[in-house]
């Protein structure tokens, strides 16, 4: 577990349990006891020796853990650990780089303002940049100097053609589908030119290939355009919505079933927001793979030696039974 948001300055934790004191004094006291202790070179009243030890040091790192969320809180943020389900996209390629798969060919649909992580996690990788917006441009030539990347100002869709865009104020949010809020959000409507994926690719692509789409529900008309070339694609992330926010665009449901029968998986859910409205979950970001990926090709909870290692840990159940 790792803890970023405080120095390692005594100070910094007396501030957070006082702060914590009148919600929770028994949380507040574990957090000062951390923060006078094992944090800074002494050790813990509870550090002991064998099992009983480290589980008496998990529980004080989980009560200063909470400790500091209950601080952050009112301010919208929050501490993760860095092995927790929901992952931004830095810590899903570290994952993915731990496994041996290393992208060699990056598809990013929907560029927008660019996504870092990305780059900076497949720097040597061959890139194929499509972005609709033209005030995107700068961006997407100073990632053509930046990678091996070529780029290409048009929508992907599902046929060849022209279709309207609306460019938002944030051109993040602009999409071919409009707002159901009205014509007061979807900005500024303009013709430009569509074209399918299979169309813009070269007959060969180096393995393996990431497809990343983000484009305000337009991700299946993008897939479709891929025709048979969607069995090139090893990993696939794209943005999925809970409710259909604009006109037309399908859902989670749906965009899984499609990619499902195309054959993916869905193997990690990674970073998403909640809605103004009332804080539902209106958006998360799904990574898909290959259902015959070796991401897939074990089906165990455990290895071998970590299953171990788990039935070596004491028992309540073999306890009362022995």
């Amino acid at each position: 577990m790792r803890i970023w948001l405080f120095s390692r300055k005594k100070r910094s934790l007396d501030r957070s349990a006082a702060l914590i004191y009148q919600t929770d004094p028994s949380i507040a006291n574990r957090s000062q006891t951390l923060a006078a202790g094992g944090f800074y070179g002494q050790p813990l009243p509870s550090q002991r020796s064998g099992t009983t030890g480290v589980r008496s040091m998990k529980a004080s790192l989980s009560a200063v853990f909470q400790a500091v969320n209950l601080v952050l809180e009112p301010f919208g943020l929050r501490l993760m650990r860095t092995d927790a389900p929901v992952r931004n996209f830095g810590l899903f390629f570290k994952h993915l780089k731990s496994l041996d798969f290393d992208v060699k060919t990056v598809i990013d649909v929907g560029v927008a303002l660019g996504t870092s992580p990305i780059y900076d996690a497949f720097p040597h990788a061959r890139y194929f940049l499509v972005e609709p917006v033209e005030e995107c441009r700068p961006i997407l030539e100073r990632l053509k100097q930046r990678l091996n990347a070529e780029y290409f100002l048009v929508a992907a869709g599902a046929e060849n053609g022209e279709v309207t865009i609306n460019v938002h104020d944030d051109i993040s949010g602009s999409s071919i589908f409009t707002q159901v809020e009205g014509k007061a959000l979807d900005g500024e409507a303009r013709p430009i030119p569509m074209r399918r994926l299979d169309s813009l690719l070269p007959e060969k692509l180096e393995h393996p290939v990431f497809l990343k789409i983000d484009t305000q529900g337009a991700e299946l008309e993008v897939l479709k355009g891929l025709g048979s070339r969607i069995a090139e694609i090893d990993l696939l992330i794209l943005e999925t919505t809970m409710m259909p926010m604009r006109h037309g665009i399908p859902v989670f449901a749906d965009i899984v079933r499609f990619c499902d029968e195309a054959g993916f998986a869905v193997y990690d859910v990674l970073e998403g927001h909640m809605r103004a409205l009332d804080g539902a979950l209106a958006q998360i970001d799904l990574a898909l793979v290959r259902k015959d990926s070796k991401l897939r090709s074990q089906s165990a909870y455990f290895s071998a030696d970590q299953l171990a290692g788990y039935l070596k840990r004491p028992s309540k159940l073999r306890g009362a039974n022995g």
